[in-house]
């Protein structure tokens, strides 16, 4: 008897032990990975897609289907509660928001928080409002039934050219996002050259020169693209007799991210660092809005009508909202522009449209990214009728 006793209590133990694991798993932040929940928060419907770089922090982005635009997720470890994590949201970027909370900007757009736990292919928590509003249940699970399965890896590598009087070094990394193994090679190869655009920008005589470093491997390719123009560039100035001011290492960036994964549309997005030279670097975001079902890179005449007075009162009414600019105050108080233009970098979704506009486009250095984000019942009669049956609006 008191050896059935004792089995009993170590089944009770190992019982006890494997539930407080499942309650506390281990850290989910590690490794590459990239993967899409859909889910409820707080009972309202959402999509989110979660990336994570290797180093225990990742990043995403997310929306709820029937009511906002793109919002930036960072997620940590929440080093006082293991195996939790804690998710910052933001209706601007990864970059920017580090900007804003290095300043201590009271008007920092970086808003609700959620501590949630990963278990295989869930992800339960709590949300928090910043105002100390109640908090509300998180319930997501891995999801691509209108979705693609996405992989994710980076690549880095530095040269340096040295000269009898002064060296040059330089830095690159590409980090992203790429068709997982599963995706149908017609799907693969049309988001692959999307990704290609994006790591180009545009220019085909890049883009020639990275797909023959490397057509398997656009990392790789992109890498070596810039450090071997930089070589180039850096064994000319060797030749100069007098050594130039100070200028730090050469580095560039490159950061391909999901940002829409649905209905057989994917949108991504670059978002890039570039520095060569001067007192800070360059950086900005291009995006590609690609409808994979029927093979095409949307342009924005493919979405609405071009008429560029009627998109510009919707977009001087919005950025006004969003940049807190009176009625009887000019937009040129923040603006360089008088009036907001179109832009053709640009991010759909299911509930509208976001304009985005990089450093020096309508503002100052300083301002960042700007994204105006403009719902599509604003623009209703501009969207193309067979734009609005694609996407399945009902507006």
């Amino acid at each position: 008897m008191s050896r059935k006793i004792a089995l009993s209590f170590l089944m009770l133990f190992l019982i006890s032990v494997v539930a407080c694991k499942k309650k506390a798993p281990a850290n989910a932040l590690k490794g590459f990975w990239c993967k899409r929940y859909t889910g409820n928060i707080a009972g309202q419907p959402v999509v989110v897609n979660i990336f994570c770089d290797g180093d225990n922090t990742a990043r995403g982005t997310y929306y709820y289907a029937n009511k906002s635009e793109i919002l930036y997720l960072s997620l940590s470890n929440d080093s006082a509660n293991a195996g939790h994590v804690i998710v910052e949201e933001s209706v601007i970027t990864d970059r920017e928001a580090e900007s804003e909370s290095e300043t201590d900007d009271e008007d920092s757009e970086i808003t609700n928080f959620w501590d949630v736990v990963f278990d295989g292919d869930s992800l339960t928590g709590k949300f928090h409002k910043d105002n100390g509003a109640p908090t509300y249940n998180i319930s997501l699970h891995e999801d691509y039934t209108n979705g693609y399965a996405l992989g994710y890896a980076r690549y880095d590598d530095s040269v340096k050219v040295k000269g009898t009087k002064f060296n040059y070094t330089a830095t690159a990394s590409c980090i992203g996002i790429m068709p997982a193994q599963n995706v149908n090679s017609a799907d693969a190869a049309f988001i692959t050259s999307g990704i290609q655009k994006l790591l180009s920008f545009g220019d085909s005589a890049r883009l020639a020169i990275q797909t023959k470093n490397n057509a398997d491997n656009y990392q790789k390719a992109y890498v070596k693209e810039y450090l071997d123009n930089f070589k180039k560039e850096a064994n000319d100035w060797l030749k100069d007799t007098v050594e130039p001011e100070p200028m730090g290492s050469y580095e560039q960036y490159a950061d391909i991210i999901p940002i829409y994964n649905d209905k057989q549309f994917l949108v991504i997005g670059n978002q890039y660092y570039d520095y060569s030279g001067g007192a800070h670097g360059n950086h900005g975001s291009i995006y590609v809005n690609m409808d994979v079902k029927n093979k095409k890179v949307l342009q924005l005449g493919d979405v609405m009508q071009l008429d560029s007075v009627a998109i510009s009162s919707q977009l001087n009414a919005q950025a006004r909202v969003k940049l807190k600019i009176a009625a009887d105050k000019p937009i040129t108080d923040q603006l360089f522009v008088s009036s907001v233009p179109a832009s053709d970098n640009f991010i759909i979704a299911d509930r509208g449209i976001t304009f985005c506009y990089n450093p020096y486009e309508i503002a100052c250095y300083a301002a960042g990214e700007i994204k105006i984000f403009v719902p599509y019942k604003n623009l209703k009669p501009l969207l193309k009728p067979e734009f609005i049956t694609r996407m399945g609006l009902k507006l």
